[in-house]
């Protein structure tokens, strides 16, 4: 995963916590290109938001995304977060690495 990844997660984690969004109850709604729905999902782990994703094609890609959250899990101590997000991090992207198709992922 590239260090960039990192580098949007902890930036949204600082727009989180100097303007007040995304929070807890927000819907968002992710524009992206198709493979990780990275925005959505990393900061659904640290937020209970509920997410519209659209993508310009459907290039998903499963083993990605889960190589993916598997190294975020191992960085997680790099997050500025509360422990209670930190806990509900690791418990999503354990299960995150646990499902087998996208219909999943998304219900989860």
């Amino acid at each position: 995963m590239p260090t960039y990844y990192i580098n949007r997660i902890n930036r949204m984690l600082r727009i989180a916590k100097n303007y007040g969004g995304p929070k807890n109850g927000d819907r968002l709604i992710e524009l992206g290109t198709g493979w990780l729905h990275w925005e959505a999902i990393t900061t659904r782990l640290f937020f209970d938001v509920h997410g519209i994703l659209y993508d310009v094609w459907d290039n998903r890609q499963m083993d990605g995304l889960k190589n993916y959250m598997e190294q975020l899990y191992n960085s997680l101590e790099y997050m500025d977060v509360d422990n209670q997000q930190l806990t509900v991090a690791r418990r999503l992207i354990l299960k995150i690495n646990e499902i087998t198709d996208y219909t999943d992922l998304y219900k989860l």
